[in-house]
C-alpha cells in the first residue's frame, strides 16, 4: 500500500503535476469571467429589473457596505437612464408614421 503510493508520489512529480494543476487552475478562473458576465446577462432578462437591481445592489453593499445609499441612488439613475435611451423597435415607429401619414 505505501509502495504504490510512493509510486504514484514519485510519478505525480516527475509528470510536473503540480505546474499542470496550477495551470488547469488558472485557465479556470480565467474561463470563469466571461460565464459569470453571461450569467448575470441572462439573468437580467429573465428576471424583472427590480429583483435584479435588488441582487446586484446586495451584492455591492456586501463589498461596501458604507456605500449602500450612494450605490442605490447610482443604480437607479443608471436605471433610469436607460429607459430613457434604449432604441425603440422599428415596427412600433413604422406603425406610428403610417398612421399619421394616414390621418393627414
Amino acid at each position: 500500500m505505501i509502495s504504490s503510493l510512493r509510486m504514484a508520489l514519485e510519478s505525480f512529480r516527475a509528470r510536473r503535476g503540480t505546474f499542470l494543476a496550477s495551470g488547469l487552475a488558472f485557465n479556470f478562473i480565467i474561463c470563469l469571467i466571461p460565464l459569470l458576465f453571461f450569467l448575470v446577462s441572462v439573468a437580467g432578462f429573465v428576471l424583472s429589473r427590480k429583483t435584479v437591481m435588488d441582487a446586484v445592489l446586495n451584492q455591492l453593499s456586501d463589498l461596501v457596505p458604507v456605500y449602500k445609499s450612494e450605490l442605490h441612488q447610482t443604480l437607479a439613475a443608471i436605471i433610469r437612464r436607460r429607459r430613457r435611451s434604449a432604441p425603440r423597435s422599428s415596427c412600433s415607429s413604422r406603425a406610428s408614421s403610417s398612421t399619421r401619414s394616414a390621418s393627414s
